[in-house]
């Protein structure tokens, strides 16, 4: 890799680690695998926002915590056809809770709920996107910490079983609280292969740039898993 390109890399991972949420380089062809209700022919981002509202979970409000706080998209979770679901994050600060809408007839109706020990923040951001060029889109979602910063998890939809699951790195506490390894992440594609690899970068430092971890979907396990740095994916000495 040439100085100058080290140089571009870091740049973007800088720029986009500064980013509220998370963030995805823009390369060829990303923008046609990346789904939000603003792509949606089938509701308005106001009838969604209507909808997901109505469906605030009940078990995250409480006289002692009135934050509520919530992010969507719109999008085919079974495919790229015509959009008929809603992904919703619902936060209080506390916990938070992943709904996916289905659309039956008129109707949108609850078909699945998730709920990841440890999974909590604030201001949550949903975009589905194509990350393996397997036609299904993945949920990506990131939640502001309250100590600052944020906080990236990536779930899959399982089309037969009908539900949500985890493939995000993560550590796991003794009390099976979870914790994603994913920090101000920038989804990009580092190898040139056209799957979208996630790059985590905790710190704004342009001079640790090239010690980011790579994180790489494994089909065989169905989770994301460290890869490499930039360093040895690129031979940098």
């Amino acid at each position: 890799m040439t100085p100058m390109r080290i140089w571009t890399l870091g740049l973007t991972l800088v720029l986009a680690s500064g980013l509220t949420g998370f963030y995805m380089a823009r390369h060829p062809g990303l923008a046609a695998r990346t789904t939000s209700y603003t792509q949606s022919n089938v509701i308005s981002e106001s009838e969604a926002r209507t909808v997901v509202e109505r469906f605030f979970p009940v078990q995250l409000q409480s006289p002692k915590n009135k934050l509520r706080t919530y992010g969507f998209a719109a999008g085919n979770l079974d495919n790229y056809g015509l959009p008929k679901h809603i992904v919703a994050v619902y936060a209080n600060g506390a916990d938070s809770i992943v709904r996916i809408l289905e659309l039956r007839g008129n109707e949108f109706a609850l078909v699945d709920e998730s709920s990841v020990p440890g999974m909590s923040g604030t201001e949550p951001e949903v975009q589905l996107v194509d990350m393996n060029r397997d036609g299904r889109p993945t949920v990506v979602i990131s939640l502001k910490r309250n100590e600052g910063g944020t906080d990236v998890w990536i779930l899959r939809w399982h089309p037969d079983e009908r539900e949500l699951y985890l493939v995000s790195p993560v550590t796991v506490a003794e009390d099976g609280t979870f914790s994603s390894l994913l920090h101000n992440a920038v989804i990009l594609d580092t190898t040139g292969s056209g799957n979208l690899d996630i790059v985590n970068t905790p710190e704004i430092d342009i001079h640790n740039i090239i010690l980011y971890p790579i994180f790489q979907f494994d089909p065989i396990l169905e989770h994301y898993i460290q890869f490499k740095t930039l360093k040895e994916l690129y031979h940098i000495s």
